[in-house]
């Protein structure tokens, strides 16, 4: 069967790296809001089928995007530094974003 559409909720993760000593601050936002939500779901088209493709992460995560599906299951987004957004993947293949990535994490409450 396909997998569930839209997620109930999501984890925006800055991917910072941890200063020496490997202990630090995470930086992270939940998103509930439903309208908020929708807007972080258009930016990874079929994200929750976990599409594969022929390029491979030639670029460093500035986030991780968290989203939990119905029935419990979640998917991991890892969204572009180098670019500003303009490119994710759910771990096999590089895909675009749709939409200002960096202005809708900008515009979430810190």
């Amino acid at each position: 069967p396909p997998p569930p559409r839209g997620a109930v909720s999501g984890l925006v993760v800055a991917a910072d790296p941890l200063p020496a000593g490997g202990v630090g601050r995470v930086k992270a936002v939940r998103v509930a809001d439903p309208a908020k939500l929708a807007a972080l779901d258009a930016f990874f088209p079929d994200y929750a089928r976990r599409p594969r493709g022929n390029t491979a992460a030639g670029w460093i995560a500035g986030h991780h995007v968290y989203f939990d599906l119905p029935g419990g299951d979640t998917v991991r987004v890892a969204v572009s530094a180098n670019d500003e957004g303009a490119t994710w993947s759910a771990g096999q293949g590089d895909f675009d974003s749709r939409g200002d990535f960096k202005a809708f994490v900008a515009a979430l409450p810190k």
